[in-house]
């Protein structure tokens, strides 16, 4: 069996969305206070209404932006060589994805080079001439 494992970069991805997403959620909650409480909650500066309801609208619009990405790409990943099967299950949602080797058509890598982070490796498994999943070798080690 061949397990991925986060990389360091990873888990600070993941830490890091997991705070941005408690720093929106507090903002839109400060920026309503100021909206529909009459700043009861936090006194009011310049920031007028109109503008508070803005930026709640925006803030409010990041947050299923990044809890997707952690639908999407935070799995574990497990590779059976002897079932010839695949299994992706999601850190966040618990949903477990079992594929066989004979359900994809074929795979194909690509290496990408970022100037922070370096070089990495993406393969996407193709299924009916689509890409059905994405490893990306970015967040994990050893798959």
């Amino acid at each position: 069996m061949i397990s991925s494992r986060f990389k360091i970069y990873g888990i600070i991805a993941l830490v890091g969305s997991i705070l941005l997403c408690i720093v929106i959620v507090l903002f839109v909650y400060i920026l309503i206070s100021v909206v529909f409480l009459d700043n009861h909650i936090v006194p009011r500066g310049t920031l007028p209404r109109p503008a508070s309801v803005v930026f709640s609208i925006i803030f409010i619009l990041l947050l299923p932006i990044i809890i997707n990405s952690w639908i999407r790409y935070a799995s574990d990943i497990k590779i059976y060589p002897g079932t010839q099967t695949i299994v992706f299950k999601n850190l966040l949602t618990r949903h477990k994805k079992i594929y066989s080797f004979a359900d994809f058509d074929g795979y194909l890598t690509s290496d990408v080079t970022a100037a922070k982070i370096g070089d990495y490796r993406v393969i996407y498994l193709i299924k009916n001439n689509r890409i059905e999943k994405i490893i990306n070798r970015i967040l994990l080690r050893k798959c």
